[in-house]
């Protein structure tokens, strides 16, 4: 199928990292630039703010630990087929 990719959605299994001194490990690695296994990022949606999508994915890792890359448009398109017709619609 056009559009999926050979080994399948992305998906990161992933922690909130919340205590002092392991903020500070990774804050320590990543601005030395070595491999590292944290990440820092920043929600960058709108310009008007984005506390409340921040909140929201900070929850999804706590409750899921796990990260998924977006589907593509192709991808998104074959799930709405399947489920248009799994529907019976």
């Amino acid at each position: 199928m056009r559009g999926w990719m050979p080994g399948g959605t992305q998906v990161y299994g992933v922690q909130l990292v919340t205590e002092p001194a392991e903020l500070s490990q990774a804050l320590d690695e990543l601005k030395d630039g070595r491999p590292s296994d944290y990440v820092l990022l920043r929600v960058s949606e709108s310009e008007a703010g984005n506390v409340n999508r921040a909140y929201s994915l900070r929850q999804m890792v706590m409750s899921q630990g796990y990260v998924a890359q977006a589907p593509s448009t192709a991808e998104y398109e074959a799930l709405q087929r399947g489920r248009e017709l799994t529907s019976g619609k």
